[in-house]
């Protein structure tokens, strides 16, 4: 059995990644701080999980998308008791932060 060739770069060229160049050039004319993005990225990453957790429980409990390999009831529950303990964190985050 043979490897196959793959294409890489030669040594002397590293790779190039002009989305990482770009982005890299903006950060010194940012303004925000660094822990400032990275609590509010937070923030998002969580209120994002709610909805997407709610579209996996509600995938991996379907018949006609898992088949036979649909989620019992008790792991279809705690599906559904993650959504309400990470639904929960953005309404008292919401709260704290109105008062």
């Amino acid at each position: 059995m043979r490897w196959r060739r793959v294409n890489r770069p030669r040594e002397s060229q590293p790779p190039t990644r002009p989305g990482v160049r770009k982005s890299a050039g903006t950060i010194p004319w940012v303004t925000i701080s660094p822990i400032s993005m990275l609590f509010w990225s937070g923030v998002v990453n969580g209120v994002l999980a709610v909805p997407l957790v709610v579209l996996v429980v509600l995938l991996t409990s379907d018949h006609t998308v898992m088949g036979k390999c649909v989620n019992e009831s008790l792991l279809r529950g705690l599906g559904w008791a993650v959504r309400q303990g990470a639904g929960s964190v953005p309404v008292s985050l919401e709260n704290s932060l109105g008062s």
